[in-house]
């Protein structure tokens, strides 16, 4: 559908201008009926759908190489999504919702940086509480030495050798 196509797009393009200044004088007349602030209009511009069916199938899979390929954003896949006919009402939404349970993107995020914040902040999650110090006992004087981990292998003492049960090679226990 190629020249449909540029003929389609240089229709739109042809009315571009009188689009925006449409949306201006919507604009307004809103401010002028006291519906939004008083102030300078906002720039807009009217984005049109395709104007043939889009196969949302061939779009998801476009979607899913591009950016596991890194060639576009996520905000730009989810973009696609919504003007292909994906119920996604908000953009940004999306994305939080998206990374909120991408484990694995924050899984390599630690590795990359080992930074704990930076994870829970990827996915959304509060800060976390201080691990509380717990103060240590100091040894007593009378305390025995047995209760004290050895710092060397020479310090260790030897477990005394375990009996098996058997009482020779040719059968197991007293005859």
């Amino acid at each position: 559908m190629g020249p449909l196509d540029s003929l389609v797009g240089a229709m739109r393009l042809a009315r571009a201008h009188k689009y925006q200044l449409l949306l201006r004088m919507v604009q307004r007349l809103h401010q002028a009926g006291q519906v939004w602030p008083a102030g300078e209009s906002l720039p807009a511009r009217l984005v049109w759908g395709a104007h043939t069916p889009t196969d949302r199938t061939t779009v998801l899979a476009d979607v899913v190489a591009g950016y596991g390929a890194g060639v576009f954003s996520l905000e730009t896949g989810v973009r696609m999504l919504q003007e292909a006919g994906y119920p996604i009402d908000e953009v940004a939404e999306e994305i939080e919702r998206i990374q909120s349970r991408a484990f694995d993107q924050a899984a390599r995020l630690a590795d990359a940086t080992g930074d704990n914040a930076a994870v829970r902040d990827y996915l959304g999650l509060p800060e976390a509480d201080l691990v509380p110090t717990v103060p240590l006992i100091p040894a007593q004087p009378g305390q025995p030495a047995s209760d004290q981990v050895p710092t060397s292998p020479a310090q260790a003492t030897p477990l005394p050798p375990v009996a098996t049960g058997r009482a020779g090679a040719g059968g197991v226990g007293p005859s």
